[in-house]
């Protein structure tokens, strides 16, 4: 059966079987298991690269055309993409780095597109040379057919790299974000979307549940493993996002009518006609629009079908947390010395200065320096260092106070 890629556990259980119900590439059935380890979900057996690619049709990225049907699914595209690119414009904004964003797996460019018009520089990788030329072509988006592990981009040089639903195809996720990790810049982020395998549209679903699609998806993600692999990669995990407006109530529209999915159609080479296809699309609409209460509310619960993530690189970030917790550790005497049988005025303010270190550091360090915040993160180091200084100084004059009075106790005594 293979070990898990996360874990190493060899054990599995099989949840279900299934085929490709999306584009019908192959008759051939999968076994869809679960590591009885850390409950990772994959697909077994794994296709051979050479039979992979024969699991990808042309055209699996869209492509505009000249039809009126075509035109408007272009507008309706714009507009549920917008979702993602405020969501990429927030962590530019907070990171406030300089350079390129990479978007892994541009297709035909238009999310690049997008982000171009409001003045950022860009660029597109994809496996598909054909993708990469249409994202050139259709969308002006500068592309290259490369892997991100042999990219051709110098390392920090990238202010943001997106993966919109690329790690679940991958045999090998972790070398891509170590490869995103490399590209950044230091303050740079990492924005992820994958299927969500703890969604409810999964549960309810099953093997119907389009977020599987069976074969090309290798690995079905809960948030849990995201985030566990981001965090072995060197990544912190800023946020997470369980809705989106593009793809959460057009999976579930795809689950329960593959057969109206327009990209399905259009791979599977149906023919029609220019009314049918119309037809088909706005009832393809409808239903996406029906499901959208669902997926709002499955969202708002943290079980929506897709998550999307921004992680930045730990450095700068595990320091200062390391530096805020060392202070507050040392605070933490203040207990200890609150409960000393010492009466002398001087000493009492000692305390007091230890007390409001210990009750002003959360505040300051953990509380309000927000994060991506070069400025906040030197403050959080310096008053961190201030702390430690002060406090080793108080916790020095302390003892010297308490040896000094132990000696005159004794020689009282005696």
């Amino acid at each position: 059966m293979g070990e898990c890629a996360a874990c190493g556990e060899k054990q599995v259980r099989a949840l279900f079987r299934s085929t490709d119900r999306l584009y019908h590439t192959t008759d051939r059935e999968f076994t869809i298991v679960e590591c009885v380890g850390c409950r990772l979900i994959r697909l077994h057996p794994l296709p051979t690269p050479s039979e992979l690619r024969y699991y990808y049709p042309n055209l699996y990225w869209f492509k505009p055309a000249e039809t009126l049907a075509a035109h408007l699914e272009e507008i309706y595209r714009r507009f549920v993409l917008g979702d993602h690119v405020r969501f990429a414009l927030r962590a530019l904004r907070d990171s406030d780095e300089e350079g390129v964003v990479l978007d892994v797996g541009c297709g035909g460019g238009l999310f690049l597109r997008l982000l171009s018009e409001r003045g950022y520089p860009i660029v597109g990788l994809d496996f598909s040379l054909d993708a990469a030329g249409m994202a050139w072509k259709e969308n002006g988006v500068p592309a290259v057919c490369a892997s991100l592990s042999k990219a051709p981009f110098a390392p920090g040089s990238c202010a943001a790299v997106t993966m919109f639903h690329v790690l679940e195809h991958l045999y090998d996720p972790v070398s891509y974000i170590e490869a995103a990790h490399k590209l950044l810049r230091p303050d740079g982020r990492l924005i992820l979307q994958v299927p969500n395998a703890s969604s409810w549209q999964f549960l309810l679903l099953g093997k119907n549940w389009n977020g599987v699609d069976v074969p090309r998806h290798l690995i079905n993600f809960k948030c849990k493993d995201i985030d566990a692999l981001l965090d072995a990669c060197g990544f912190e995990v800023l946020r997470h996002k369980h809705f989106s407006l593009r793809d959460n109530p057009a999976g579930l529209a795809t689950s329960l009518a593959p057969g109206l999915d327009p990209m399905a159609r259009r791979v599977r080479g149906i023919e029609e006609s220019g009314t049918m296809k119309l037809l088909k699309d706005v009832a393809y609409l409808a239903l996406v629009a029906a499901s959208l209460p669902f997926t709002i509310v499955e969202a708002a619960c943290r079980a929506g079908s897709t998550i999307m993530i921004e992680a930045r690189k730990k450095s700068r970030a595990e320091l200062t947390r390391v530096c805020a917790n060392f202070c507050l550790g040392r605070c933490g005497i203040t207990y200890y010395f609150s409960r000393l049988p010492l009466s002398a005025p001087w000493t009492g303010l000692l305390l007091l200065y230890l007390l409001g270190c210990g009750s002003l550091m959360p505040g300051r360090v953990r509380g309000s320096i927000p994060a991506g915040s070069f400025l906040k993160d030197i403050q959080a180091l310096i008053w961190g260092s201030v702390m430690r200084v002060g406090t080793t100084l108080a916790w020095t004059l302390l003892r010297i106070c308490w040896r000094c009075r132990l000696r005159r106790i004794r020689s009282t005594r005696h």
